[in-house]
């Protein structure tokens, strides 16, 4: 049997209108774009890296991985399924129909090393179809391991007018992993000026204790 394929996924199609930043992944956190900080985490965890974003691919260059937009699109977008589906379509055709997919968004800097491994064994131990991530006694959907065998339905689904990933995966059994909060939530998610201030903060003071 082969070996399985995982794929990390950033889901970069979101406004940020909160932020009114423009590009929200393009923000910096510290001295990088965040949407480095995920990738750079998410390429020492995988086999693959595949970028979710709508607009011109080029912005996205600098990363040297291939970009996919949505192919569902309500007016304003339609939300981070509609990403999911880009990636597990992505994912089907390059990795094979065996492969896990590991998303992520770009508002979210600071992600644990172990971030894939822990999804993925947790999805396998429990028997579950997708595994999710947990803080804080919170759960963070977006966050989350799929097999690409759920495309044909999460394709429906979008068809059917579903936006929101609760409804969809309601109809899965999913494992939720757990994470601790140490010195900062590692699903700590940058939404406003102030959540913005606060990332940066934590990483010039970790920044400062590493070097």
């Amino acid at each position: 049997m082969s070996a399985v394929i995982h794929v990390g996924a950033l889901l970069a199609g979101g406004q940020g209108r909160r932020l009114r930043r423009g590009d929200k992944g393009l923000v910096r956190v510290g001295d990088r774009p965040m949407i480095a900080r995920a990738h750079d985490c998410l390429t020492r965890q995988v086999d693959r890296i595949v970028i979710n974003a709508n607009g011109d691919p080029e912005r996205l260059q600098f990363l040297n991985s291939p970009v996919v937009p949505d192919s569902f699109a309500d007016e304003g977008g339609a939300g981070p399924l509609a990403g999911i589906h880009a990636v597990l379509a992505w994912a089907t055709r390059e990795a094979g129909p065996t492969a896990l997919v590991t998303t992520v968004p770009v508002d979210a800097p600071f992600l644990p090393t172990n971030l894939v491994t822990r999804l993925a064994e947790s999805r396998h131990s429990a028997g579950a179809a997708i595994s999710i991530a947990g803080s804080g006694g919170r759960q963070h959907p977006v966050i989350a391991c799929w097999p690409v065998s759920v495309l044909a339905d999460l394709e429906q689904a979008l068809t059917d007018g579903i936006r929101k990933i609760d409804a969809f995966t309601s109809n899965y059994r999913v494992a939720v992993v757990e994470w601790d909060i140490t010195s900062v939530d590692p699903f700590f998610n940058v939404n406003t000026e102030e959540d913005l201030r606060e990332a940066d903060l934590f990483a010039t003071d970790s920044k400062a204790m590493t070097d």
